[in-house]
């Protein structure tokens, strides 16, 4: 395939979408058939697709083929980058795609934006915030610091609040 500016109708051209998946219109390659679903695993966990020696990833083509363009970000409501239903996608700042993360490995309080300060033998919550870390409360227990930052990020992170 000779190098072509992406647009929505060449997508429709490419592609037919059902259930989060894209399947060929076209026999791209020797190895792969009209109907055959399109893109591949790649090491992040994201379905990616090459169109015109440039992969893509699956969702930002989802998203291009119903809306017309390409967002900078585009958030994966559940968290779940492998579940591309268009209702399970959405345009997003990097602020509101990181706001909707799970919770992070290192963390050892068990708790999202829960952190222990040493200085004050207690725990508080940790969000940030129009790029700032904004730090509340001072609690005894970890328990009782997520208890308020679950509240903290259903006022500050709206709909893209996650609580795990």
């Amino acid at each position: 395939m000779a190098k072509q500016i992406i647009t929505q109708e060449l997508l429709h051209n490419l592609f037919t979408y059902k259930d989060g998946k894209l399947f060929w219109k076209i026999k791209p390659s020797n190895s792969v058939n009209i109907g055959d679903v399109a893109g591949c695993l790649d090491s992040n966990n994201y379905y990616r697709v090459r169109i015109s020696n440039k992969m893509y990833g699956l969702h930002r083509i989802i998203f291009a083929m119903h809306y017309g363009y390409f967002p900078l970000i585009i958030d994966h409501i559940d968290g779940n980058s492998k579940n591309n239903l268009l209702s399970n996608l959405r345009e997003a700042t990097h602020a509101e795609n990181a706001w909707n993360s799970k919770l992070h490995q290192k963390n050892t309080s068990k708790y999202k934006n829960v952190i222990f300060r040493k200085e004050r033998n207690k725990w508080t919550c940790r969000l940030r915030i129009n790029g700032k870390n904004i730090m509340r409360g001072a609690f005894d227990t970890p328990e009782e610091a997520n208890i308020y930052a679950i509240k903290l990020r259903k006022e500050m992170h709206k709909e893209f609040a996650n609580h795990g």
